[in-house]
């Protein structure tokens, strides 16, 4: 879909008859002859006639030979090197590709190989028998003579063949051509007898390969395809003229028709392949050069360059630059045109837009209108045929893009109307030449109804012109704007119609800005490209908002995209503009979506990270090699060209989005519900991106979708997720706050089904009951008492439809028993009937029920169902005294002892035994708390005395102990043990003193607790103060040292493993960055199975054995093994010992937080321990213990932020295992753990007596 137009165009007169490139510098070399056969060069002359002038690059010197088998070398230093005489001539020559070697063809029919030092490989003659020692075995299978000739008869296959004739513009001169590669060459020459041109294929060695099968009129044009496919010569048959195609092995290969009667001179392609330039002269003398070229195995006229002044004498593609061509006139004059390959298509992105894409094939135009009709090149929805070849086109300034404007090769402007074919046919509206305006205009761009402006060339000034064409009179005005510079190369201009800009760009990559002034125009520089972009274009960005921005954006032939002059993207090969995206296809063939309502600071493109997530709408994976050839505005559709030429329309999910939001935001919903149902969307983003406004448009939501199918399939897509949040993220950031959707589903459906409650004279019966199936939790005794309502108040046959719709959404054994629990034996009848239930199983069961007293019926039914509280409710209510037992083994066996309580009232005979029932229950699972509480509920203390010392409850203990007359020694005794092993040293201090009167031991006991002030006050209340000195205050500074010794030591610990972590984590940050590098890999990955074992298809592998990064397709993955439950937990143990180094990090952060808990922990006891330091007089311990204490904290205040930072993991999951489906559960092993940071005690601890803290 891509067309050929003229980017630049320079001209120098250099009375030359031949010239040459050095590609390295891009001199230009150029040569003068006489009429008396005399070649000028460097102020040096050589009688004779030229055949060829070649710049060799590796010995900086031009090769010159003359026909008369002369060669010489003219080195730049300015050194002439005369190299020998071909004393048989020369008709042909041609150097390698790497200009290694050198081909001659003699007068004498002998071919000469040459090195670059004109050193003789090898010499024979060409016009042999031989056919090559390539050519197939013929095994005289399928001859001729014995084929099936139809209604010709046996006689035909006796017929021979006619021999091949000569074409009469046939030069009999032969020709030579290289392969790209350089690893063979083909000659072209006229064989002696019979008298026919053939063409030989030779290798590198100067062997003969093939040679090609006889073809009829065979002409004397030749050239290799560099891509080595094909071997491009022409035929002249009487009836047509035409390029046909070899193959290497000699064999015809296809061809295409040369459209005019016409002499062919020459052929040749271009670098890239891509184009084959013809040299012909008409019939009528028009010489001219043809650009042909080809897509889905058609050929298109690309380009036609006519001469002016004088006949084209020489034409040679750029080496470097593949659309570069540089032709010679017979009057001496240079040329050098660069062309450009772009899809033509309008700027428009107004809705009226119909997307018509233009393609140039000579004289014919065809148009395809993508948002109606995706027509297949080279086929096409419409065509408008001239009389002359097009070489540019450009779609008017009205928004339907329905008018186009022809520039034809004669330098007229052809107006056409209704190219879209909306309705009649194309129309040429008015045809006006150009030709006066002096100079070659090459591009035109529709700016107004009536105003078009043109780029010529002038000859005589040496530089580029915008001309300004006014036609809207029948007298054609024009005039020249005014450039910022007098010598301009201007490669484009260019006109936005929704913006109404026009502006071009030089080859130097500046963006001029086309201002019109009430008629008067002039330029404005807006910004620069770091080189020239031939794909140009603007628009508006951030849009949305009050302050639109112009946003210039080119592509440069080096695959780099700009806007204005930052690059964002080095891999971009197309891009389109679409009314809410700019679009870009890129060298890894993702379709990749930026979108236009970000601001000019945030228009760039998102890293490769973001990409890679699920439901990603910014990037799409495409065909390879495929090109945007036009996005439908306002619409979904994205065209791509494939390298082989056909077309595919996608709907990327960034344009549905896009189109499904903006419906959404004009309450547009059925547009919106189509589109989501169409291309399979979640239909929860219609209530997530504007959850208000539905609540406010629910009657116009209900309207706009109101087949009762619809809405169903509406409902019962709901989810508590904000998709907007977690599938379809817009691509612009958003500040909103998340929402709570914890009771989305349940709000929704409240809406909609008061709304279509409200709805008279039509059936959503179906509707509103998938309203309550679908609540969380399903309400479905709601949805069966209406189907009851419906039986009664519209029709039995309603009922049964409405019923088994609700089966359809629910099992139908859940709704038996919703039936059977709602205690309406006619419901459940009806649904019993609807199941696969035999009647002979369920009416038995029923009509045992209806037997039944009425709360025994329903605690069978609660029973049967297993909601065995409400069961259990029931059966309290039963009067008979026999099934209080019952109740009683219900309880037990299915222990509702908590719903038992409430169900008598306190203190009555039935509650209290199933305080004492509930009690035993405790005691028997060592519960011995809650058992001694229910018994002393119970009133049976002795149980409850015996729950209470097992459960270490001193206090009721001895409640318990001194009701019951027990001795308070053998109460102590009882419980002394277990709350000194339990540390619990107040507890026990407690017990000696207040009940046994033991003070002594009590002390003892609050000394082991660093109880140091209460130690102290039972020693003066008891006259034992001689405990201070001899006991309290030696304890007391012995842990005064011991305390101060281990925070000394803790603190070394904390600042060591500080530090380590720190190293830790450089050195693994190191390995990231190799890794991001394809570099060193994690060396886990050799340890693990990251495949279930029962994998076996076809997915992606993650090896660290070579030191790099593969990622290596496997087939076959069920001979691996994963591992066993044993080494998952030797591995866990490693990990929580710290002997792994992959999660060493993770190790030191949870040892470093749990000193940091021991702080906390210990900052009651410290403060304590300071103030009973002081009192004592103990005042250097007293500032040992703060300052040891204060440096523990400190250092965990200051590096508190720098340790606790979540973990970052390693390796990264290869994108082909983000689906949980294919990621196994040792990869789960993998991911760090996530360690909460401990919140440091903020109460005061220290003592203001010293230095404070």
């Amino acid at each position: 879909m891509e067309s050929l137009v003229l980017a630049s165009q320079c001209s120098k007169n250099l009375n030359a008859k031949a010239f040459t490139i050095n590609p390295d510098t891009l001199k230009l070399h150029a040569l003068t002859t006489n009429d008396k056969n005399i070649i000028n060069y460097n102020n040096h002359s050589i009688h004779g006639s030229l055949l060829s002038f070649f710049y060799l690059v590796d010995i900086q010197a031009i090769c010159l030979a003359t026909k008369e088998g002369e060669i010489t070398l003219f080195h730049d230093d300015g050194r002439i090197e005369p190299v020998g005489v071909v004393d048989a001539g020369i008709l042909a020559m041609e150097w390698s590709p790497d200009t290694e070697l050198l081909i001659i063809v003699t007068e004498m029919g002998t071919l000469i190989e040459m090195t670059r030092d004109f050193q003789i490989v090898t010499e024979f003659p060409i016009d042999v028998a031989e056919l090559g020692e390539a050519t197939a075995v013929d095994l005289g299978w399928g001859k001729k003579e014995t084929q099936f000739h139809g209604s010709a008869g046996k006689k035909s296959a006796l017929t021979t063949e006619q021999p091949s004739e000569l074409s009469k513009d046939d030069d009999f001169k032969p020709k030579i051509s290289w392969r790209g590669d350089g690893d063979f060459f083909a000659v072209s020459t006229v064989s002696n007898n019979p008298g026919k041109r053939t063409i030989r294929v030779y290798n590198r060695e100067g062997v003969l390969q093939n040679t090609s099968e006889p073809v009829n009129a065979l002409e004397h044009s030749l050239s290799w395809r560099p891509s080595g496919n094909v071997i491009a010569s022409t035929q002249r048959l009487p009836h047509r003229h035409q390029v046909v195609f070899f193959e290497r092995n000699g064999l015809r290969h296809g061809e295409f028709t040369i459209r005019d009667d016409a002499i062919i001179h020459e052929i040749q392609w271009n670098g890239d392949s891509s184009l084959l330039a013809i040299r012909m002269t008409f019939a009528d003398k028009t010489n001219v050069i043809q650009l042909w070229g080809s897509s889905n195995y058609y050929w298109y006229l690309k380009y036609e360059i006519r001469a002016e002044s004088a006949p084209f004498l020489n034409m040679q593609w750029d080496s470097e630059s593949p659309l570069r061509l540089h032709l010679l006139t017979e009057d001496g004059k240079y040329h050098n045109l660069l062309f450009a390959s772009k899809v033509l298509r309008s700027t428009s992105l107004s809705p009226l837009s119909s997307a018509t894409v233009a393609v140039i094939d000579g004289a014919t135009v065809n148009f395809t209108p993508f948002k109606f009709k995706n027509v297949p090149p080279p086929m096409s929805y419409s065509q408008y045929h001239s009389d002359i070849p097009i070489i540019d086109l450009v779609f008017g300034p009205n928004p339907d893009a329905d008018e186009v404007a022809l520039l034809s090769v004669d330098q007229r402007i052809i107006l056409l109307q209704n190219t879209s074919l909306t309705t009649g046919e194309i129309k040429v509206s008015r045809t006006f030449s150009v030709k006066e305006l002096g100079g070659l205009v090459r591009q035109i761009t529709w700016i107004k109804p009536n105003v078009i402006l043109a780029l010529r060339y002038n000859h005589e000034l040496n530089t580029d012109e915008i001309i300004v064409i006014d036609f809207s009179t029948e007298v054609i005005s024009t005039h020249a704007i005014d450039l910022p510079n007098e010598q301009m190369n201007i490669i484009e201009i260019i006109y936005n119609i929704d913006i109404e800009i026009s502006a071009f760009q030089t080859a130097a990559g500046k963006v001029y800005e086309i201002i019109n002034n009430d008629g008067e125009y002039y330029c404005i520089q807006r910004a620069i490209f770091g080189s020239a972009c031939p794909w140009f274009a603007c628009t508006s960005i951030d849009i949305g908002s009050d302050d639109l921005q112009v946003a210039w954006i080119g592509l440069t032939y080096r695959n780099k995209l700009y806007v204005n002059d930052t690059v964002i993207a080095i891999d971009c090969t197309s891009f389109t503009i679409h009314n809410e995206f700019l679009i870009l296809s890129t060298l890894e063939h993702v379709a990749k979506f930026l979108s236009l309502r970000l601001s000019l600071d945030n228009f760039k493109l998102p890293e490769k990270d973001a990409l890679t997530i699920g439901f990603n709408e910014r990037s799409r994976r495409i065909e390879q090699g495929a090109k945007i050839v036009v996005a439908t505005p306002h619409h979904v559709n994205l065209v791509f060209q494939m390298p082989r030429g056909n077309l595919e329309t996608v709907s990327p999910r960034a344009l549905v989005l896009s189109k499904v939001r903006d419906a959404v935001d004009k309450k547009d919903y059925r547009t919106a519900f189509v589109e989501c149902r169409k291309h399979r969307l979640d239909l929860n983003i219609l209530i997530d991106h504007n959850p208000e406004q539905f609540t406010q448009c629910i009657g116009e939501f209900v309207k706009q979708i109101h087949e009762v199918d619809y809405l169903n399939l509406i409902i019962s897509s709901l989810r508590n997720e904000d998709v907007t949040k977690t599938m379809y993220q817009p691509l612009e950031s958003s500040k909103d706050e998340a929402k709570d959707c914890s009771d989305k589903v349940n709000t929704a459906c409240d809406l909609i089904r008061k709304e279509l409650e409200s709805i008279t004279g039509k059936d959503y019966n179906q509707s509103i009951l998938t309203t309550d199936a679908k609540k969380v939790p399903p309400a479905l005794e709601d949805a069966m008492t209406r189907i009851l309502d419906i039986k009664v108040k519209q029709s039995v046959e309603a009922a049964e439809s409405s019923l088994k719709y609700l089966i359809f959404l629910v099992d139908v054994d859940k709704l038996y028993d919703i039936a059977l629990g709602m205690y309406d034996f006619t419901l459940v009848l009806m649904v019993a009937q609807h199941s696969h239930k035999d009647p002979r199983d369920y009416l038995p069961f029923l009509s045992e029920l209806q037997k039944l007293e009425f709360n025994y019926q329903r605690f069978k039914i609660d029973d049967h169902l297993l909601k065995r509280e409400k069961a259990i409710t029931h059966l309290s209510k039963c009067s008979e005294a026999a099934k209080y037992d019952e109740l009683l083994s219900y309880m037990k066996q299915h222990k509702l002892y908590k719903t038992g309580l409430d169900l008598f009232e306190v203190g009555t005979e039935k509650q209290l035994k199933i305080v004492l029932a509930f009690a035993e229950y405790e005691f028997e699972i060592r519960e011995f708390v809650e058992a001694g509480m229910l018994y002393e509920m119970a009133k049976d203390y002795q149980n409850a005395y015996e729950s209470y010392v097992l459960a270490l409850m001193h206090k009721e203990a001895f409640t318990m102990g001194m009701i019951l007359g027990i001795n308070k020694q053998e109460i102590a005794d009882s419980l002394m043990e277990g709350i000194v092993m339990d540390r619990r040293f107040r507890d026990a201090a407690q017990i000696y003193i207040e009940f046994l009167e033991k003070p002594l031991l009590g002390i003892e006991q609050l000394l082991k607790g660093h109880f140091w002030a209460e130690a102290i006050m039972y020693a003066h209340k008891y006259n034992l103060k001689h405990l201070v000195e001899d006991s309290i205050k030696p304890a007391l500074q012995n842990y005064a040292h011991v305390f101060i010794e281990e925070f000394d030591e803790m603190f070394v610990t904390f600042e060591k493993q500080y530090k380590r972590l720190c190293k830790v984590r450089i050195d693994k940050e190191k390995k990231r960055e190799l890794q991001l590098e394809g570099g060193v890999v994690d060396d886990r990955l050799d340890n693990i199975d990251m495949f279930s074992d029962t994998a076996s298809m076809a997915t992606t592998r993650v090896t660290g054995t070579t030191g790099r990064t593969t990622y290596t397709g496997l087939t076959g993955m069920t001979g691996r093994t994963g591992k066993t439950g044993r080494a998952r937990r030797k591995m866990a143990r490693k990990r929580a010992a710290g002997k792994d180094a992959a999660f060493e990090d993770e190790y030191l952060i949870k040892s470093l937080k749990s000193m940091v808990e021991k702080v906390n922990l210990m900052t009651d006891e410290t403060k304590s321990l300071i103030r009973s330091l002081m009192t004592n007089m103990f005042i250097a311990d007293a500032k040992a213990v703060q300052r040891s204490f204060k440096a523990m904290m400190t250092i965990i205040k200051s590096h508190s932020e720098e340790i606790f930072v979540p973990i970052k993991p390693l390796i990264s999951v290869p994108p082909a295992l983000v689906n949980p489906e294919n990621i196994d559960e040792e990869i789960e092993e993998l991911k760090p753990a996530v360690i909460i940071p401990p919140v440091l005690n903020a109460s005061k601890w220290w003592s203001d007596a010293f230095d404070g803290f």
